[in-house]
């Protein structure tokens, strides 16, 4: 039987290379990119995997040309908003209304859509399709391997923990931000950056919406220490 491909995409700076690495470095029966890809110029029909977080506004076209099995990266919208690049200057990189176009040679060089972007297509998105919420992913990483195990047709050989052990192309270390194991203080660090969560939340009320609607938050109430 062929395996119907898997398109990893969604939010930016949501552990989409992280798990696209977990991915390759265990599961034995798919091939793997060594670069983050346009799905839509693959010409296989079959058997692969590829991850690229803006093929989230290519998922209708992927979808006909390929009905792969979707996985989207989700991760706290507070988190992804004070994410930093070492490429980006000391800048934040994905704002609620552009992101940071960042080469290694030239820093930053120009902008793509934002985290609203993002949201405002969210009805893109499969019924079906498999998300990946970057705390689990980093709290529990065997425990999202065994659920994506039984939910694609993969084989695994090894254990998403151990990732950062074994080969890593070079056109995926920049994106990772360098290789390093698991780290799960990254959840929290958002905290350490008031002045940018009040700032893109005064600006942009519409991101407490989705922290509720991703069940990051029951209410606004926790906002009250940031205005």
């Amino acid at each position: 039987m062929k395996n119907r491909p898997i398109v990893m995409c969604g939010f930016p700076r949501s552990g989409s290379t992280m798990a696209y690495l977990m991915l390759k470095g265990t599961v034995k029966n798919y091939s793997f990119f060594g670069k983050e890809q346009d799905c839509l110029k693959i010409n296989k029909k079959y058997g692969w995997a590829a991850k690229r977080p803006m093929s989230f506004f290519d998922i209708p076209k992927i979808k006909e040309k390929f009905n792969p099995y979707f996985l989207i990266n989700i991760r706290d919208p507070r988190a992804v908003l004070t994410s930093t690049h070492k490429h980006s200057e000391g800048q934040y990189k994905i704002s609620a209304d552009y992101s940071l176009k960042t080469s290694i040679i030239n820093g930053v060089c120009g902008t793509t859509k934002g985290l609203l972007d993002y949201w405002h297509n969210f009805n893109l998105i499969p019924n079906n399709a498999i998300f990946i919420y970057y705390e689990e992913l980093v709290l529990s990483p065997d425990e999202v391997q065994a659920k994506l195990k039984k939910m694609l047709p993969i084989e695994c050989n090894g254990r998403f923990e151990n990732f950062h052990k074994t080969k890593i192309p070079d056109k995926l270390t920049a994106p990772l931000n360098g290789i390093r194991a698991v780290d799960k203080t990254n959840i929290d660090k958002w905290k350490a950056h008031p002045e940018r969560i009040r700032d893109q939340f005064t600006r942009f009320p519409e991101l407490f919406d989705i922290l509720i609607h991703l069940g990051y938050e029951k209410d606004n109430t926790w906002f009250e220490n940031y205005k």
